[in-house]
């Protein structure tokens, strides 16, 4: 209940939640924070330019999937995506350009988007390998990662890698983890039916497909995994996928003054 003595300070607290979200309408409907914009592939320009040519453009173009960016949630505490994301922002805001989220609906369109001038940097928890050095640049490294699988927390039968011969698997096409599926299935284990991440499907959705048993497995990034365990108890490592990988930001190889 609202008393006299507290009146005067509801109703400027009222005032400014109205100021605040009369702003935020008047804003176009692209931009979602004062100092943040978003867009699609679809809306994005080609540009190829370098670090100079970007810092004339006004903006950095952040390419990232619609699961690693946190349009549509708040990122919960010690997140890698929030925080890598914070970080690209931060240095686009510190050379006095906006950031620009360009949110892509699959993980394998990242590099090639990068490739065609429709972003500028990648920040999507890329591992750096010599299959993608090939193509773009990176970063130093940002965070170091172990692949690691993730089973449903009531199936006993994967406790291995090779316990994934006959089960299905579900991961984004041109993933490291694809990659390494692929040559396990050429050559050792023939009967994994690895399953490819639809277009607009997030990791959590996937973990949602396991708990359900539509699938058996996925491949996920240890600072990943732990954030995940950390708020469901349907999942659970089966075993490590893969020593330790580095992780960075994707670049083009044309713009090497911004690496």
């Amino acid at each position: 209940m609202v008393t006299p003595g507290n009146s005067k300070y509801f109703g400027r607290e009222i005032r400014q939640l109205l100021l605040f979200a009369l702003a935020l309408l008047c804003l176009n409907p692209a931009h979602a924070f004062l100092n943040r914009s978003y867009s699609t592939l679809e809306e994005s320009v080609t540009f190829n330019g370098d670090f100079v040519d970007i810092l004339q453009s006004g903006k950095l173009r952040i390419l990232l999937t619609r699961d690693f960016s946190s349009v549509d949630y708040l990122p919960r505490r010690a997140s890698p995506q929030a925080e890598q994301q914070r970080i690209a922002e931060e240095f686009a805001l510190s050379h006095g350009l906006i950031p620009e989220l360009v949110i892509v609906d699959n993980f394998s369109k990242l590099i090639p988007a990068l490739e065609g001038g429709l972003g500028d940097i990648i920040v999507d928890n890329l591992t750096i390998n010599d299959q993608r050095l090939e193509k773009i640049s990176f970063s130093v490294p940002v965070d170091h990662v172990n692949e690691q699988v993730v089973v449903a927390k009531n199936n006993k039968s994967i406790q291995r890698v090779r316990d994934l011969n006959g089960k299905r698997v579900m991961v984004s096409r041109d993933s490291t983890f694809w990659h390494a599926l692929k040559w396990l299935k050429d050559n050792r284990y023939p009967e994994i039916e690895i399953l490819e991440t639809p277009d607009g499907v997030q990791i959590e959705n996937v973990l949602d497909y396991l708990a359900t048993g539509e699938i058996d497995a996925t491949i996920v990034d240890s600072n990943l995994v732990e954030i995940y365990a950390s708020f469901r108890d349907d999942i659970r490592v089966a075993s490590n996928f893969s020593s330790q990988r580095d992780i960075g930001w994707g670049v083009r190889k044309n713009a090497p003054r911004l690496v």
